[in-house]
């Protein structure tokens, strides 16, 4: 049974945390916000800046694609939940401003520690963002797929992040032993940066193009994410 039946919560989208995480129930109770204190966000990067240092560099590259997956998704995200969506935002600051699609996208992985230009990426449209971080072989294209069997073939390239762009949107899907969930500045219900049960999704389910590319197990982007965070100072 999915975890969106399970959802108890309902709160607004905007309203304050008296913890440090909620959950929020989208109009079809399939979104997750979990709002943190995000004073801690500066520090957190350098968690992760510690975390990659202290790895012994004859590691192979599964390892620190692990790690790259965790930093994003566990550590960076997170602060990113509740965010207001705005078509023309562009905040670098969590729960602060607002925060358009594109970059939703180029704001994690820059904070996560990827070396790209933040600004001019999240400009382009989303199949040239992803062309621009992976090799073709971890891209693929879907043309007029029913929703069910693009997930199905997601499941099927194994657990990790990938970007996905639509016809106007772009935002992060993960796949991990509990699902495959759809990441993103969301510009309808709830209107902010949210984690939603990707079968569920009508943003996923409407769009007739989708081009994916799975960040976590492109080689050259790992290793390019790795020699960034070991070339910081702490």
């Amino acid at each position: 049974m999915r975890f969106s039946f399970f959802l108890l919560l309902i709160i607004s989208c905007h309203s304050t945390p008296k913890s440090p995480t909620k959950i929020i129930a989208g109009k079809n109770k399939d979104s997750i916000v979990l709002k943190l204190d995000v004073s801690k966000y500066p520090a957190t990067k350098k968690n992760i800046v510690q975390l990659v240092k202290n790895q012994h560099p004859e590691k192979f590259n599964g390892t620190y694609s692990k790690l790259f997956v965790d930093a994003v998704t566990d550590s960076i995200i997170p602060y990113w939940y509740g965010t207001k969506w705005n078509f023309y935002g562009n905040t670098e600051t969590p729960q602060q401003g607002t925060i358009a699609c594109g970059y939703f996208v180029t704001t994690v992985l820059k904070d996560a520690g990827c070396p790209i230009n933040r600004v001019r990426l999240a400009q382009y449209p989303s199949e040239k963002i992803i062309t621009s971080l992976v090799s073709k072989k971890s891209i693929r294209r879907y043309s007029n797929v029913p929703l069910k069997e693009f997930i199905d073939d997601i499941k099927k390239q194994g657990e990790g992040l990938f970007v996905i762009g639509l016809d106007n949107h772009v935002g992060f899907l993960l796949n991990d032993d509990k699902g495959v969930w759809f990441i993103h500045s969301n510009y309808v219900n709830p209107g902010c940066v949210a984690k939603q049960d990707a079968n569920n999704n009508s943003i996923l389910y409407y769009s007739k193009y989708r081009i994916t590319g799975k960040l976590s197990t492109d080689d050259n982007f790992v290793l390019s994410w790795r020699k960034n965070i070991e070339s910081k100072r702490l």
